[in-house]
């Protein structure tokens, strides 16, 4: 019996329907909007922590996610080890009539997979601890890029988007076609963009959370493209995605962008080039 009541609890099978948290919410209100901040953190369907809110760094600088910013392995990690869940459950506090509504209010809240909510007492360590990090993940961006491929295999055609860094950058588009059984790609069009360009499109269209991105086709779709996309940035930093009929987002803004500036251009030479 007693074996039996160690797996439960390992894997979550207790009575209670609890184990870690699955979302977390944390926030601080303040005299000076300044100090005011909001994370809330919840997973999507790939199983990826995604974090939205807002803040202000030190500096001034602002903040802001309504999409979702896909957190790090090492965020995930660093946020569960801080054992969240054992704070103590704060206590309500009797109301009266000369509370300060002008004053600084902490929370944090845990959701677990049953629905049931905890809001836990925060120090100021604990707080200055998760903001810092979570600042750092809705901070991050894509300094510089070496390369970036994008191929999607649709129903009735094959192309691939390549994106070579330097200044200026260059955009690609090949489209794939078969010969005596063998894959032939065959350039379409490429045009030249200046390197702020090409980071803009990549950090508005949030790129950089992409990494890790498995859609799967979704149940009823007969049809729908498959991607395949990877990326060389920031000195060494890779990023992975692919799918079928399943994207991540931002995908159809950047795939649309690409588009838009490639047809600006005349047809590229018509050689070919073997895979």
């Amino acid at each position: 019996m007693m074996t039996i009541s160690i797996l439960f609890g390992l894997f979550g099978c207790g009575g209670k329907g609890e184990s870690e948290w699955q979302q977390l919410t944390v926030s601080r209100s303040h005299m000076n909007a300044a100090q005011c901040f909001h994370f809330h953190i919840f997973p999507n369907e790939p199983g990826q922590m995604l974090l939205t809110g807002y803040c202000t760094d030190r500096d001034g600088t602002a903040y802001a996610s309504e999409t979702g910013t896909v957190l790090s392995e090492a965020a995930v990690r660093q946020l569960r080890g801080m054992k969240l869940d054992s704070l103590p459950n704060k206590k309500s506090a009797p109301f009266s009539p000369f509370t300060v509504s002008d004053s600084t209010v902490q929370k944090l809240t845990l959701t677990y997979a049953n629905g049931k909510e905890k809001q836990k007492e925060l120090s100021d360590k604990v707080l200055d601890a998760v903001f810092a990090m979570l600042l750092r993940e809705l901070s991050r961006k894509i300094t510089s890029v070496e390369q970036v491929n994008l191929r999607i295999n649709g129903m009735r055609v094959t192309e691939e988007y390549v994106i070579e860094g330097g200044d200026p950058a260059r955009i690609s588009l090949y489209r794939f076609s078969y010969a005596d059984g063998k894959e032939v790609r065959k350039p379409e069009k490429n045009i030249f963009c200046s390197p702020d360009a090409l980071l803009d499109l990549l950090n508005s269209c949030n790129v950089l959370s992409w990494d890790g991105f498995l859609g799967r086709h979704p149940a009823n779709v007969t049809d729908g493209d498959i991607f395949m996309f990877t990326a060389a940035v920031n000195g060494g930093t890779t990023i992975r995605a692919e799918g079928s009929a399943n994207y991540p987002r931002g995908y159809g803004e950047f795939v649309r962008t690409l588009n838009q500036l490639l047809s600006e251009t005349p047809p590229a030479d018509s050689g070919t080039e073997d895979d």
